[in-house]
């Protein structure tokens, strides 16, 4: 695994976000949204949010229009009935990139839309090795008084963590605040062009990183079987063909999951049939339960305890393994 970071830390200018150009959302599909209003993970790969309270479900997905530059997607977030008071958005580093951090000046840039929030508070904290927004030691904290004019504009921090500054893992958020009413609004909040660079900051790019790179960056975290624009749980008559033959009654098989790119620990996998349902198989027959799943950082099996004159088996499959 070492090997496998290392190789990438050549180019001194490297953004120190994985998909800080929002390009992969593989839990939503890049033209999908995703509903929640409590875990962490829900949209652009890497990236966690948490809303505070509010009412009516919280939607986040991509969007692929209107974005500034040249970035091809931000993170949309919105509330359906009533405004949220705040939202947060944030990045664990890399462990390796951290230590890579330590004791180096750093500086932060990111875009943002929005036409309610009037406030944005920075922090960079210290550990954050947590899947929730709990109590961590903060080692910056900068506070921005905002437009909400529903127009792009971006904050830069130069040279923000002073040099020397300890650094064994480092997590940057950023809480949007409405500090005025709460009124009825859609769209919340867009956000994109994440960066972080030692010393001054550069043009983005990724910075030594092609796509394939920056995809397996984030599948280390999280991979799944869909096509990466197709929606967890989503009908799909396609599937992953695994086995093909009768399975005499009484009998079970055992399903291999060979993963894209090793995960940084062991995963929790869901298989899902074919018409999405979560936890099953599809056979000739219909879909059956998965009666458990063997589990490494490389590969998976999805156990199969009774089959009765099955001639095929399908499935979908998510491996997670966040932060």
């Amino acid at each position: 695994m070492t090997d496998f970071i290392s190789k990438r830390l050549e180019n001194i200018d490297r953004n120190y976000f994985i998909n800080g150009d929002m390009r992969y959302f593989q839990r939503c599909g890049t033209n999908g949204s995703f509903n929640t209003q409590t875990a962490p993970y829900t949209s652009a790969d890497r990236f966690k949010t948490f809303a505070s309270s509010f009412v009516g479900p919280l939607t986040e997905g991509a969007q692929t229009v209107g974005n500034p530059e040249k970035f091809e997607r931000s993170i949309q977030i919105a509330g359906e009935n009533a405004a949220i008071s705040s939202i947060t958005v944030g990045q664990a580093i890399e462990s390796v990139f951290a230590k890579d951090l330590d004791g180096e000046e750093l500086s932060f840039k990111f875009w943002f839309k929005t036409a309610i929030y009037q406030q944005a508070t920075v922090q960079v904290l210290e550990p954050s090795l947590q899947d929730n927004y709990g109590a961590a030691p903060v080692i910056y904290q900068q506070i921005f008084n905002i437009e909400n004019d529903d127009t792009w504009r971006n904050i830069s921090i130069e040279q923000f963590l002073p040099a020397g500054t300890t650094v064994r893992g480092i997590e940057v958020r950023v809480t949007f605040f409405d500090v005025a009413s709460f009124g009825s609004n859609v769209e919340q909040l867009r956000t994109t062009g994440w960066q972080l660079n030692k010393g001054k900051l550069k043009e983005f790019s990724l910075f030594g990183r092609d796509e394939a790179d920056e995809l397996d960056y984030c599948r280390r975290y999280f991979e799944k079987s869909y096509d990466i624009d197709v929606s967890l749980g989503a009908s799909d008559a396609d599937g992953q063909m695994v086995h093909q033959g009768a399975f005499s009654g009484g009998n079970g098989g055992n399903l291999p999951v060979n993963f894209k790119t090793r995960k940084r620990g062991k995963p929790v996998v869901i298989p899902y049939a074919t018409d999405g349902t979560t936890g099953r198989v599809t056979v000739n027959a219909g879909t059956v339960v998965a009666s458990s799943i063997s589990i490494g950082e490389n590969s998976a099996t999805v156990n199969m305890d009774i089959g009765f004159n099955w001639f095929f088996m399908q499935f979908q499959w998510s491996a997670d393994v966040e932060i």
